[in-house]
């Protein structure tokens, strides 16, 4: 009997299992592939199952640590005794009406201040209350400027404000102890005798003990010039020269000078004040960090449109500078003498530094007119030279300001650098005589608090 073959075994097995299909070995093999990778990717997908559902429990176990631990923690501050209490005052203001504390001058002013404004102070002698007023006013009116330009004595004066900003002592009070002080007999002439043998303590005095020092030294120079002259010389102008240029001698000690800088430097208002050096004809403007920032301008630098002005930093020197009189001289050194003239008797007022300002209180220790009749005497034309000079000079930078003002309303001025700036006047509104200058008055500071709630308010009106 024949053996059957593999292939008749297959048939015979095809024919015995009807339901078995009828396929090839290749389509078998592609079946039990595709099988197998099904088999794969259902045992990847429960494995990824069971990971995330692993992750799950340990993050919730996580958590449930984490607040666990912080109950504890909670429980452990509640256990700790709690600090006593401060004990209450058997009497005075109840919490709710207590004050805060004074907040630092700096942080006061960067966050408060009415950055449009800006003061423009001008220092003339006895009229310096007049400056001392206004900023009172300030003080009171809760008006914060973004800078002040101040000549002279009004640098003392911004330096007081600042420390009455911080809470120090009133304008007022000061400026009050100061006349008790320097008039001490409530009579003017008795009061000028006493300044003219004794000075301003801690100021000034008399250069008593270097006048016949003086006088030798002029003394040898006109000697020397005699000679040389010959026949041409002009003895009245010889004579009148042996008369000293010193005739007081300043006595701020160095604290002085460096508690201004000092201030000055600190404070986020832009402060400046200038000094005028004759030798080489410059205009020396000294400026605090904020000015400098606010100008746009270094230390040494100068602007276009001033170029015979340098900028400079606040030093002890500067303040120095700032307040030396004609009467003090000019012997010494920089370091302890001589170094610039106040900048007062070159520029009175500043007003073009602050132009960033879009309102400028400027205040004069003058008024641009001649109150009362025209001088009839020596004393009263010594006073008109002051004023005339003061009100000369101011009156070409305010005109130049204004004259910008009216080319922006007129449509001629269109650069977005360039915007229209108020000045508001405050000035003296009375006739002071020259001897007048000698003293501060009461009167004058409360004229000028006055003017400053006034202008403050919006009472007065801008320049034109």
């Amino acid at each position: 009997m024949k053996e059957p073959t593999p292939k008749d075994q297959t048939q015979q097995e095809a024919a015995a299992n009807p339901a078995a299909p009828n396929m090839d070995q290749a389509e078998l093999a592609a079946r039990e592939a595709a099988a197998k990778e099904a088999a794969a990717k259902e045992a990847a997908a429960k494995e990824a199952a069971a990971k995330e559902a692993t992750a799950k429990e340990a993050a919730a176990a996580e958590a449930a640590a984490k607040q666990e631990a912080a109950k504890a923690a909670a429980r452990e501050t509640a256990a700790r005794p709690k600090p006593a209490a401060a004990p209450k005052p058997a009497s005075g203001p109840k919490s709710s009406d207590t004050k805060p504390a004074a907040e630092p001058v700096v942080e006061k002013v960067m966050r408060t201040s009415e950055t449009d404004v800006a003061f423009a102070l001008g220092g003339l002698a006895g009229n310096n209350a007049h400056g001392a007023g206004f900023l009172q006013a300030a003080l009171e009116g809760g008006v914060h400027p973004r800078m002040i330009s101040c000549t002279s004595g009004q640098i003392y004066w911004v330096w007081r404000y600042l420390q009455a900003l911080a809470g120090g002592e009133s304008l007022e009070t000061h400026l009050a102890e100061q006349i008790e002080t320097l008039q001490p007999f409530g009579q003017r002439d008795a009061d000028l005798m006493h300044m003219a043998l004794f000075g301003k303590s801690g100021v000034f005095r008399p250069s008593l003990f270097e006048w016949p020092f003086d006088v030798m030294q002029n003394l040898v120079r006109s000697l020397d010039a005699v000679s040389r002259a010959g026949t041409e010389v002009f003895w009245l102008k010889e004579m009148m020269s042996l008369t000293p240029a010193r005739t007081l001698v300043p006595l701020f000690p160095d604290s002085f000078f460096a508690e201004i800088a000092q201030a000055f430097n600190e404070t986020g208002i832009g402060i400046l004040f200038n000094a005028y050096d004759p030798r080489e004809g410059l205009e020396y403007v000294h400026a605090n960090p904020s000015a400098l920032a606010q100008l746009g301008i270094a230390p040494g630098g100068r602007k276009s449109w001033r170029s015979r002005t340098i900028y400079a930093e606040i030093t002890p020197q500067a303040v120095r500078d700032g307040l030396w009189l004609y009467e003090y001289g000019f012997e010494g050194s920089p370091e302890g003498g001589f170094g610039a003239l106040d900048g007062a008797y070159y520029r009175p007022v500043l007003l073009s530094e602050l132009s960033c300002a879009r309102t400028i209180h400027a205040v004069r220790p003058v008024n641009r007119k001649w109150l009362g009749p025209l001088p009839d005497s020596k004393l009263s034309l010594e006073d008109m030279k002051t004023e005339v000079a003061f009100n000369g000079i101011y009156a070409a930078e305010r005109d130049r300001m204004l004259m910008v003002n009216r080319w922006i309303a007129a449509g001629i001025l269109r650069d977005p650098r360039f915007a229209p700036i108020e000045i508001y006047e405050i000035e003296v509104e009375t006739q002071r005589s020259f001897f007048d200058y000698v003293f501060e008055s009461m009167e004058v500071f409360e004229n000028a608090r006055s003017l400053g709630h006034e202008a403050f308010s919006g009472g007065l009106a801008p320049a034109e």
